[in-house]
This record gives C-alpha cells, structure tokens and sequence, in this order.
C-alpha cells in the first residue's frame, strides 16, 4: 500500500514523505511476495524466510508511519496499527522458526489482526477518493452551469438591444420575420449538465489494487487458521497465493506512486494512505 492521501498536504516535504513511503511499501512487499513462495522458502530455510517476514514488515511500518498525519487520517493510522501487528506476529513466526530449524515451515503468514486493519484502511480510502471525485464532478457541472447562464444572459442581452435600435428604425416585422426574431431571443435550449464520471486517476487506480491486496491477505488469514488440535492449516494453498498476491498487489500501488506522470502532481499524496 502507500501512503498517499486523498489530498496532499502540498509543498516538498509533504511530497517526499509520499515517495518516501511509496519506496518503503514497495520494498516491503518484495521482501512479502518472496518470502511467500515455497520454493524460495525451501530455498534459504525457515529462519531466514521469516527474517525476510520481519524486514518487510518492518519495511510496511516505516512506510505507514511516514503517510501518518496525512490526510486521510483515519485511514492512515489504522493501516499503521495494521503494520504493527504484523511485525508481532512476524517476530512471534521468526522465534518459533529458531529452535525448529529446518522444521519450521513455510514461515509467516498474514494475521487476521493486521488484515483487518489494513482491510479497513483500504475501504476508508476508496470512499474518501469517490466522495472527493463526485465533489470534483458536481462542483464542475456548476460551474459549467453558471458559465452557460452567462453566456446567454449576455447573448439576449445583445440581442434585445440590437431588437430595440433596429424597431426604432423600421416597422415590426411581420410573419416569418418576426418568428425567427423570437426564436433568436429565446434562450437556446442545451442538454442538461450533469456530473461526468471522471476516468480513472493513479489515486483511484492505486486505492483499487490496495483494497484488492487487503482483501488477499485476508485471504491469506483465513487460510492461515490452525485447525483445532492440530498443526494443520485450513487451506496452505489459500494461505500463500493470499500472501503472494497480496504483496504483490501493493508493490503495484507502490510502483504506481513512484513513476512519474506526464501531469503535474502538486498534491501527489496518494489514495487515502490506503492500505497496503
């Protein structure tokens, strides 16, 4: 996730602290996505996948607490909380994958406390984004609206005086003549305005793969379950594509913060500080 808000908070700083955490998301999410795989878990062992569990998520804390304080706040401080929990629960992995050695597993998986914040957080930035965006719509629709109200009030204006010189110098004109003088004066009939939808921004798009990405490592917590008596999981297939795809869901939004756009960006603060 990144740490952008819905709206930046403007000037230098405010924008490093965006790329900043965007950088800090990305890397935590690599460390995330391939720590997840089974073969590369196989690869280095149990105890040092969960070491590359607690960087990222370490990575995840630094990235959250820098988007702290930015608009949306709510929203960024319980993906915080969410970073928190998830490096308790990555050392708490990492211990146990000590004395078990080689028998340690397949290392950390997302728990349900942290998903349900980072879950949250990215709900909170979705709405905060389509509130601002449907803001954005009405307020142009009206002012679209007042323009054309304007522009025709100024139009039979013209019109009206060009009327009155022109009947003070001829007869009234009769029939057609007079016809196509009323309809000149009436106000022309234009459809209505109404708000249009905006295409999709990098904001919008970013919130999007946040929530998709919560919503895995969800996923991934549900899977994780251990089934009563036993040291089995609900589903390890659920549990590691959840935690993959996850990750790579936020790596995705993080990228997306950091590439540059052809606009200018002097509110680059992204979606809602959604989660990641």
């Amino acid at each position: 996730m990144s740490g952008r808000p819905v709206n930046g908070d403007g000037g230098a700083w405010g924008r490093n602290r965006v790329l900043l955490s965007d950088a800090s998301f990305a890397v935590g999410s690599v460390c995330f996505a391939l720590a997840a795989l089974p073969s590369i878990a196989v690869a280095i062992g149990a105890i040092a996948t969960n070491v590359v569990f607690v960087t990222g998520s370490i990575f995840f804390t630094a990235g959250a607490g820098l988007a702290l304080g930015l608009p949306n706040r709510s929203s960024s401080l319980i993906q915080f909380v969410g970073t928190l929990f998830f490096n308790v629960s990555t050392s708490l992995a990492l211990a146990a994958a000590v004395p078990a050695g080689a028998a340690g597993g397949t290392g950390w998986r997302p728990d349900v406390y942290g998903s349900i914040c980072f879950l949250v957080s990215s709900v909170l930035a979705v709405v905060a984004l389509a509130r601002q965006r449907a803001d954005r719509a009405r307020w142009s629709s009206e002012a679209a609206r007042s323009a054309r109200w304007s522009s025709e009030a100024a139009r039979s204006a013209r019109w009206s005086s060009e009327a009155a010189r022109s009947d003070a110098a001829t007869p009234a004109p009769r029939g057609g003549a007079q016809e196509e003088r009323e309809a000149i004066l009436r106000p022309q009939r234009r459809g209505s305005l109404r708000p249009r939808a905006e295409p999709a921004t990098e904001d919008s798009v970013a919130a999007w793969l946040n929530l998709t990405g919560s919503v895995l490592f969800g996923v991934a917590a549900i899977g994780a379950f251990e089934l009563p008596g036993t040291d089995a999981l609900l589903s390890p297939f659920w549990s590691g594509v959840g935690t993959v795809g996850g990750a790579l869901c936020f790596l995705a939004a993080a990228v997306l913060g950091l590439v540059p756009t052809a606009r200018a960006r002097p509110e680059r603060q992204r979606a809602a500080t959604s989660s990641k």
